[in-house]
């Protein structure tokens, strides 16, 4: 759906066959939560699109609707999460604006290193980290059907960096998720980052980028919850 709005105001990669919009995509497996017949298609896809928005819904919203963190306990014990944005403007000029999906098994950490959002036991929060570290733990109670963890992140910006810059400040904004999420990038979650730059505004280089970017990917996280 996406591709085919994009084609149609001749947007993407031109081929001597015709233009080729290149989307790429990420979902959080949310099946658990709600009809989990209601799955989004083309259609939702391309309506997506002509719904873009500056002020977009935070929290509990589109592919946030389903979200949740800090659940080792299961999802019945985890925090309930969804989207969040943080922006600022470039020293150079220009803007950047990370957008994240958050969708963790493990828990929102705060600026002050405390836990914004995590699994609760006996009605008191707990760090998965510390109780991964000092308990025997098992998959088990069916906490593995709860499976399909992911933090999805969208540095996005105006300023004008090239491919190569735009690996490297993606790769470095995974400072910012390991900032915010803890445990993260393990093997129960999918966690990734992609950086897109429209290069409208003026060149801005990849150190400072991805600086600004990891900073940007932690505020958004904890906005996330």
């Amino acid at each position: 759906g996406v591709m085919r709005w994009l084609e149609r105001r001749e947007r993407g990669f031109k081929t001597p066959g015709g233009i080729v919009p290149r989307v790429p995509a990420a979902v959080i497996y949310d099946l658990v939560v709600g009809d989990a017949s209601r799955r989004p298609g083309p259609d939702e896809g391309e309506a997506a699109c002509e719904a873009a928005s500056r002020d977009p819904g935070l929290g509990s919203v589109g592919a946030g609707a389903g979200a949740a963190v800090g659940k080792v306990l299961g999802r019945e014990s985890s925090a309930k999460s969804g989207v969040g944005i943080a922006a600022q403007q470039l020293p150079s000029g220009g803007s950047m604006t990370a957008l994240a999906v958050v969708n963790a098994f493990g828990d929102v950490i705060g600026a002050d290193g405390g836990v914004l959002a995590g699994p609760r036991r006996d009605g008191k929060v707990i760090r998965t980290a510390e109780l991964l570290r000092h308990e025997p733990f098992k998959w088990s109670d069916g906490r593995d059907e709860d499976g399909g963890n992911t933090t999805l992140v969208c540095v996005m910006t105006d300023a004008e960096i090239d491919k190569t810059g735009c690996a490297i400040v993606a790769k470095m904004a995974n400072a910012g998720m390991a900032r915010a999420v803890d445990p993260v990038n393990s093997a129960v979650d999918g966690d990734v980052v992609f950086c897109l730059a429209s290069a409208s505004a003026g060149p801005c280089d990849s150190l400072i980028g991805g600086v600004i970017a990891a900073a940007l990917t932690a505020e958004a996280i904890r906005a996330a919850v």
